[in-house]
């Protein structure tokens, strides 16, 4: 199982987790100064100023979201910024499908190779599936061997 494992360590990883507070600020609402609207705004929240942002359809707090979940919740540009951030520090403004957000990446944990003790059950699932995969082809193969087939023309 361990060398199934280590050959099909893809299957199995541990997706990375992020939790964080975002502060939006929308296309509609700014237009044009969209930009410099967070740009202050972040400037005023790493000099300690209270920044409420726009209204957002989603929570301002984030919590635990693996990096698959960020890239579908706000877009893929989005969530390769957000997990390559450093935690305790506001960031930005980072783009998504909705706007410009400033970040407060409160844990970012980074995704890793499962060991074999977390996923042991998987690991079997696929190792006796596949197992069985290729003792069906096999049978299948020596099957075809015995027997010749011929098309007639009509």
């Amino acid at each position: 199982l361990q060398a199934f494992l280590e050959q099909h360590s893809q299957r199995f990883r541990v997706p990375g987790r992020v939790s964080f507070e975002q502060i939006y600020f929308g296309r509609d609402r700014h237009g044009q100064e969209l930009a410099a609207v967070a740009t202050q705004a972040l400037e005023a929240l790493r000099a300690g100023a209270v920044v409420d942002g726009d209204r957002f359809l989603l929570p301002r707090h984030q919590q635990g979201l693996t990096d698959q979940r960020v890239n579908q919740v706000f877009g893929q540009e989005f969530g390769d910024a957000v997990v390559g951030l450093e935690p305790g520090r506001w960031e930005g403004p980072i783009g998504s499908g909705y706007g410009l957000h400033l970040v407060w990446v409160e844990e970012n944990r980074p995704g890793r190779a499962a060991a074999l003790e977390e996923v042991r059950e998987a690991v079997l699932r696929e190792w006796q599936a596949e197992r069985q995969d290729r003792q069906s082809q096999a049978f299948y193969r020596e099957l075809r061997a015995r027997y010749s087939v011929e098309i007639e023309d009509r």
